[in-house]
């Protein structure tokens, strides 16, 4: 005998899941787009700016690029969150599964790009002729 409820609860939760990572992936792609923008201002006008251009530039892509880190992790910690559940109703372990349990390496790792981004915009500003 088929139990349609636990079907309809894995079903809806995978949903869920499938929906949440097509969000992250956005935040994603948007993230990327912030990145090479700024790299590209950068590249072409970085030694043009005065010093509140680049103050405001810098500012903007910092607040736009924490906004989308944040994004992408808070979706990660929420797909943990629906894996667990999945987890549960299927009877396995979530360890199993190696699913990521802390917020800060991944945010560590993506906060990388806004790092570099900021260190070549310096070495434009500080070029030795």
């Amino acid at each position: 005998m088929i139990d349609y409820e636990f079907i309809a609860a894995r079903e809806s939760i995978a949903q869920t899941a499938a929906a949440i990572a097509d969000v992250q992936a956005s935040h994603i792609a948007i993230y990327l787009t912030i990145i090479f923008a700024y790299i590209s201002v950068a590249y072409i006008a970085g030694t043009k700016l005065s010093r509140i251009q680049l103050a405001l530039t810098t500012f903007v892509f910092i607040a736009a690029s924490v906004r989308q880190i944040f994004g992408i992790v808070t979706l990660s910690q929420v797909l943990l969150v629906k894996s667990s559940q999945l987890a549960a109703i299927s009877g396995s372990s979530v360890a199993e599964m190696g699913v990521q349990h802390s917020p800060w390496w991944p945010a560590a790792i993506w906060s990388t790009g806004l790092l570099a981004a900021l260190l070549f915009m310096w070495s434009v500003r500080h070029a030795k002729e």
